[in-house]
């Protein structure tokens, strides 16, 4: 497989990991940091230094919020709604995306052609709101 396609799956596996389960928020975050490691060893020196920075930022605008709600008995909608609610209102939202010009940068020279960097780029923004989203989570149990 080559990095490209490593790195598509691992964006894909992140995305589908379920925030709004509660019960697993740990788990999911020693998950995510595995699934970084992986995508991280396909990716430039520049690609590494994005993510390590987009998480350290993700954490620290998450680390103040003040969730009291109790969210037991809460389904999978309803709680998908306060995250992305929450990710909105906290501005945390301001941490996604990055100059889409910079794409191929965050990979080493030759993995992506010019046609593939559209996708990729949107693979990029689907992680990152993903770790968002697990983010608000784990304070949601703290």
């Amino acid at each position: 497989m080559n990095d490209k396609a490593l790195f598509l799956k691992i964006a894909t596996e992140i995305s589908a990991m379920n925030a709004c389960n509660l019960a697993s928020v740990s788990s999911n975050k020693v998950l995510l940091q595995d699934k970084l490691a992986l995508m991280k060893s396909v990716m430039s020196e520049e690609g590494v230094r994005f993510w390590d920075d987009f998480l350290y930022e993700c954490e620290e605008a998450t680390e103040d919020l003040e969730l009291e709600e109790n969210f037991e008995g809460w389904d999978r909608r309803r709680l998908s709604r306060f995250i992305a609610e929450t990710i909105h209102e906290s501005g945390v939202y301001n941490l996604l995306g990055f100059p889409e010009e910079n794409t191929a940068g965050l990979f080493p020279p030759e993995t992506l052609a010019e046609d593939e960097l559209e996708d990729v780029y949107e693979q990029i923004e689907k992680v990152q709101w993903r770790i968002m989203e697990l983010c608000v989570a784990e304070r949601m149990t703290a």
